[in-house]
């Protein structure tokens, strides 16, 4: 009995071995709990992130202004409105002769800067003029004529004969920025108005005239600030800046920077402006504008406009308003493969095409400055120096 009971208990013994070392060949794990589930370790493989090129500015042109649908067009007139009628200059002292021939005599004198209403003309060469009750003929090469009688649609701002903003590096200049240099605004007996008094060379306002035309077909309207300028309020700017140069060394230094010099930017000799060949200017957005009626005559009036964006405010005499990287006289063909300076605007850039377009030169230091070389040239040995301010017109509207 006991035998067997003995032999029973080392077969369960024997069993629970077995069981036990069969156990241990697998392996078992418990189901992790969905909070438990572990997350696999993040790779420690560097992933390189590629590096943005440099963002090179798109130069994203500027939207072009709607164009006029209809400009208005008189039939068979050079300009905007009549020449007759309109107020002419003297460029230099003459006779009002009793024919149009070179050879004629006249016995009633006019100096250079007398104001002439402007009668009759001739073979384009000669006008028929009255001034103070006396009449006679005048050689309209060495005359100017006043743009508002002719081309009103032109944004006309004379800052120097108001407030001046001739500066240098966006310096003050002492006794020039924000002083009147000279007066040339009165009532335009033409439009009905005050306004500046604006002359340019008669040869020299066909070229203004183109330009205008161009501006606005493409929205836009000229903004002129000075054409006729005094000889001696030039030099007075000029002998300013010079003095202040002494004193202020941005000043000095933003005019000579890079080779320029102040000779580039203003000088005390006869230039353009003497001879009525010059004009300084801007360009603008038109934002609104009337259509005015003097006669049979109709015109554009601009009444709200957005000058463009330029290099610098006009007449900052720097280097700051360079036009080109170096001094170049003007030539077409040369300025053509010349690159621009890298200050100049859209605006400035448009303003440079339209101008050139007309026929205007271009002067590599400043922006704002166009001249009409060939006739400034035909005018180089008529004793035109300048020496004089125009305070009058004497326009009347036409028939």
């Amino acid at each position: 009995m006991f035998s067997k009971r003995l032999f029973c208990c080392i077969a369960a013994v024997c069993l629970l071995c077995i069981i036990v070392a069969g156990c241990g060949m697998f392996s078992f794990e418990p189901s992790a709990s969905p909070e438990e589930t572990p997350t696999e370790a993040p790779s420690h493989t560097p992933i390189e992130t590629p590096i943005p090129s440099p963002t090179v500015p798109i130069q994203t042109p500027e939207p072009t202004p709607t164009p006029f649908p209809e400009l208005p067009i008189n039939e068979g007139l050079a300009f905007e409105l009549p020449l007759i009628g309109a107020t002419g200059f003297a460029l230099r002292d003459m006779y009002l002769q009793d024919t149009a021939s070179e050879n004629a005599v006249g016995n009633n004198a006019i100096s250079a800067g007398d104001a002439f209403r402007i009668v009759n003309t001739h073979d384009n060469h000669w006008w028929y003029v009255e001034r103070n009750g006396y009449t006679g003929w005048v050689d309209n090469r060495f005359c100017m004529v006043n743009l508002p009688d002719i081309i009103p649609s032109i944004v006309f701002i004379n800052s120097n004969s108001s407030h001046s903003v001739f500066t240098s590096s966006g310096y003050d200049i002492p006794g020039i920025t924000n002083y009147p240099l000279y007066y040339a605004r009165d009532f335009n007996g033409r439009l009905g108005r005050y306004e500046y008094i604006m002359p340019i060379a008669y040869r020299t306002a066909p070229l203004v005239y183109a330009a205008q035309r161009d501006a606005l077909e493409r929205g836009y309207t000229l903004v002129v600030y000075e054409t006729f300028r005094p000889l001696d309020v030039q030099a007075d700017v000029r002998n300013a800046l010079y003095a202040y140069m002494r004193t202020n060394q941005a000043v000095r230094q933003g005019v000579n920077r890079d080779g320029w010099s102040l000779s580039r930017f203003i000088t005390s000799v006869i230039i353009g402006h003497q001879k009525g060949t010059a004009i300084d200017l801007t360009i603008a957005q038109i934002d609104r504008f009337e259509t005015h009626i003097i006669g049979n005559y109709s015109y554009l009036h601009i009444t709200e406009f957005t000058e463009k964006e330029m290099p610098t405010q006009i007449h900052d005499l720097s280097a700051d308003s360079i036009v080109l990287n170096r001094h170049l006289r003007w030539n077409r063909v040369q300025w053509a493969s010349e690159p621009f300076a890298e200050t100049m605007t859209y605006g400035a850039i448009l303003l440079h095409e339209i101008m050139v377009g007309a026929g205007f030169g271009a002067l590599a230091s400043e922006w704002w400055h166009f001249d009409d070389y060939p006739t400034r040239n035909s005018l180089s040995n008529q004793s035109i120096d300048g020496r004089f301010y125009l305070t009058e017109t004497v326009s009347t509207p036409p028939n």
